[in-house]
């Protein structure tokens, strides 16, 4: 079997038919599907039982309400693929693009990169996301050391066993889970390669999605990440330009949380700043970065942290 598709799925019987429609009716025999039920309280878990008798290929995997990465990895145990596919379940995938996908797989690689096209509930809104070709094949460290990939972990098939061979899971419990996991697989990887070709499509909801609106915990995850992103760099021993590289991811982290801050209430933004108070590490790292801004700004925060946020504020 060529590909598993995992789709996580909670309380998203608005979306999710037609996301596991798109995934099933494919120019391509030799593929399975796994939906994840991750404890759905809406009609999802009906309509998906409904799919099952339309479709063979497709298993369903019940569990507790357990978040994203824990049904991604539940997924991924069970996966019988030699690639695997994370789908997100409000999204859905282009017509007939896992025949050519397959195609591409035949390179024997780690990691292949996806086109994604932002969508909209207006269509009108619809645009291609901007793309950084890799061009041929390449190793995790040089794509690593040119700007890594796009965080999202569904813009990516991943060969299954480089997955298990090397622990790489998500981690439970946490946003930006694929912000943590996806600069590891990059690095790891021995051959990575692009498919130019629109296959995902990625929706941006309005509302109703977790993703909307920043909290404090968004806040300490992000600052979860960054550490684990530097325990990282430590245990794997690296060269200088990918530590530096990964010094830029930690950058970006830093400052989706310094935006983030804006957006919380009075008492969370007390509660984010004394969690920052003892991570002047990572503002070491950002001025190691090479980057100009987070270069700036990891002296201003090593210096003051109202000092950081006001210059945050300045650079944005």
């Amino acid at each position: 079997m060529i590909i598993s598709i995992i789709i996580p799925v909670y309380n998203v019987e608005h979306y999710v038919e037609k996301c596991v429609q798109s995934c099933a009716l494919q120019n391509c025999s030799d593929f399975e599907i796994i939906v994840v039920n991750d404890g759905s309280t809406d009609k999802s878990a009906g309509i998906i039982n409904t799919l099952v008798k339309d479709f063979s290929n497709i298993s369903v995997i019940n569990q507790e309400n357990q978040g994203l990465s824990a049904a991604r990895n539940a997924g991924l145990q069970v996966a019988q693929g030699e690639y695997v596919w994370f789908v997100d379940s409000d999204d859905w995938i282009e017509p007939n693009c896992l025949g050519r996908i397959t195609n591409k797989l035949k390179d024997d690689l780690d990691i292949l990169q996806l086109q994604y096209r932002y969508t909209y509930e207006d269509a009108s809104l619809n645009k291609d996301a901007p793309f950084t070709i890799i061009d041929g094949l390449k190793s995790g460290k040089q794509v690593t050391i040119h700007g890594g990939l796009p965080a999202p972990a569904q813009f990516c098939v991943y060969r299954t066993e480089f997955l298990r061979k090397n622990g790489l899971q998500f981690v439970r419990g946490i946003y930006h889970e694929d912000s943590e996991f996806k600069p590891r697989a990059t690095y790891l990887a021995e051959r990575i390669a692009s498919d130019t070709e629109v296959s995902y499509n990625y929706l941006q909801r309005t509302s109703g999605s977790i993703t909307s609106k920043f909290r404090l915990k968004n806040g300490i995850d992000i600052i979860y990440v960054m550490n684990s992103l530097m325990d990282f760099v430590k245990q794997q021993q690296m060269d200088k330009p990918c530590t530096e590289a990964f010094y830029r991811q930690v950058g970006l982290c830093m400052n989706t949380l310094l935006f983030g801050y804006r957006q919380l209430s009075k008492s969370d933004q007390s509660g984010l700043y004394k969690a920052l108070t003892s991570q002047k590490h990572l503002f070491r790292a950002m001025i190691k970065s090479k980057n100009l801004k987070y270069q700036l700004e990891g002296v201003a925060f090593g210096l003051s942290l109202k000092l950081g946020f006001f210059l945050h504020k300045m650079i944005r």
